[in-house]
């Protein structure tokens, strides 16, 4: 029996769902100080990825009136009330990305958003970049990035911070055979000569967003929006982990990282694309007794210094460039919604469980790998990596035969495995794995048989050659 000093929260409950509702609600909200009350609207509205497009996605001569656009969901507290609108207004968010024919339409905080930039098909026919209102610059076989042909100069030199697709590490960089980065791929450059004042730039992996990108474009080219566009799911931006330098197809198809360090360390000839970036990982592992740690921040390094080079050697060479820009931060990241970037920590969750057993030889303990490239072969020419890749592709042709042969006859010290046949190696390659483990259970079995007969023969020794037993058997060979 409840008296009359009990609480009153305590004479009548409340339903759950009206409780839940009052502790949602914070009433005293209004009632804080306004200084406070900004802190909170800042802090509620954190930095976005927002990704511009164009409409339509690829303007031509004939019809040079488009417009650009975001999908990116606009921050609620623009939308919430007058005195938080106002507060993220004066913090910096704005409508931005005019063009000549269309207003700005997407909201957008140069210091703290991130602007995620596509490339596009190569049009060699046509290459312009639109630098104000008046002046069109023509720019003949361009690979800048689409942003440096249709964004306003106004707003390309606010940009803080960028991510770029189409700038997949290494392979649009010239890497020579120790794996140091020679060049950076031009569309950098081009994107940092008008981006003058970038503070950070993402080069987004070709991992997951390459199949974000197919999804958009197929859904353009066959006369819809395509699949994100009609989805408000907030993109996310997550850096590169050890685990991403796995080559695709073998993080998509295996679990058995024991069958990636072999393919990859005991590579003698070119090593084709997809592996490239997993053998500078095996590389760099090797050197480091066995560490992963600051693979992703030496190379970003690295490409900070040649991009700075480049910058020299443009602003000494050649007249036209008249002003500097900014070397930013680089840093390797991926892209895509919730759902795949989830799908992505679960890859890597599975890559570190499976390298936990590998033996300290398979998981770079201190083993040097080597390159063995092809005669003829000059890693500072530039020329030569296009003869490079019509030797991998060669290479990897008769790879798939070899590798055939090798693992019919069960050669576990010598196989390869070319990646186009990856599906059918790989299942063959656990077939051998599991024959391999039967093979050494029956002679595990055997060996344990034959010690048992071992030991019970010489028991029966050990019992024959005790002192009476020839006197026993002396005495009853008499009596017989």
């Amino acid at each position: 029996m409840l008296s009359r000093n009990t609480p009153n929260h305590l004479h009548r409950a409340r339903p759950p769902e009206i409780a839940s509702a009052s502790h949602a609600t914070f009433h005293p909200f209004p009632r804080l100080p306004f200084e406070l009350r900004r802190c909170i609207y800042l802090m509620a509205t954190p930095p976005r990825l927002v990704m511009v497009r164009s409409d339509p996605p690829f303007p031509v001569p004939k019809k040079k009136e488009y417009s650009l656009f975001s999908t990116a969901p606009i921050p609620r507290l623009l939308h919430t009330c007058f005195e938080s609108r106002r507060t993220l207004v004066e913090y910096g968010y704005q409508l931005a990305f005019r063009t000549p024919f269309a207003e700005p339409r997407t909201w957008f905080h140069f210091d703290h958003d991130v602007v995620y930039m596509n490339g596009s098909p190569p049009d060699t026919a046509w290459e312009r970049i639109y630098l104000n209102e008046r002046h069109w610059v023509d720019c003949p076989r361009c690979r800048c990035p689409i942003h440096t042909r249709f964004l306003d100069s106004y707003d390309l030199v606010r940009i803080r911070r960028l991510a770029l697709i189409d700038t997949d590490f290494p392979s649009d960089f010239e890497v020579t055979v120790s794996f140091e980065i020679q060049s950076p791929p031009m569309e950098l450059t081009s994107a940092l000569q008008h981006c003058q004042h970038l503070e950070e730039l993402f080069l987004v992996q070709e991992r997951v967003s390459r199949h974000e990108t197919l999804c958009r474009f197929s859904g353009r080219l066959f006369g819809g929006r395509g699949i994100q566009e009609t989805t408000l799911e907030t993109w996310e931006l997550m850096e590169c982990d050890e685990a991403d330098v796995m080559p695709p197809l073998i993080a998509e198809k295996t679990r058995d990282i024991r069958l990636v360090h072999s393919i990859v360390s005991k590579l003698s000839n070119a090593i084709p694309d997809p592996w490239w970036r997993y053998a500078m990982f095996i590389v760099w592992r090797d050197t480091h007794g066995g560490s992963h740690e600051g693979f992703f921040e030496h190379y970003s390094l690295k490409a900070e210094e040649a991009l700075r080079r480049q910058r020299d050697q443009y602003l000494e060479e050649s007249p036209r460039y008249t002003e500097s820009w900014n070397i930013p931060k680089l840093r390797f990241a991926i892209v895509g919604r919730p759902s795949v970037l989830q799908a992505v920590r679960r890859a890597r969750s599975t890559y570190h469980r499976a390298l936990e057993y590998l033996p300290p030889s398979e998981s770079g303990g201190g083993k040097w790998f080597r390159l063995n490239m092809p005669p003829g072969w000059d890693p500072d020419q530039p020329g030569s990596w296009e003869r490079q890749v019509q030797e991998a592709e060669t290479w990897e042709k008769d790879l798939v035969d070899e590798a055939a042969e090798l693992m019919e006859r069960h050669d576990f010290q010598r196989y390869k495995v070319e990646c186009l046949e990856l599906d059918a190696l790989i299942d063959r390659y656990h077939q051998c794995l599991e024959l391999e483990r039967r093979i050494s259970q029956h002679h595990v079995t055997a060996r344990e048989a034959i010690d048992g007969a071992a030991e019970g023969a010489r028991l029966q020794l050990e019992v024959d050659r005790r002192p009476g037993t020839d006197e026993r058997v002396g005495s009853h060979s008499q009596g017989v």
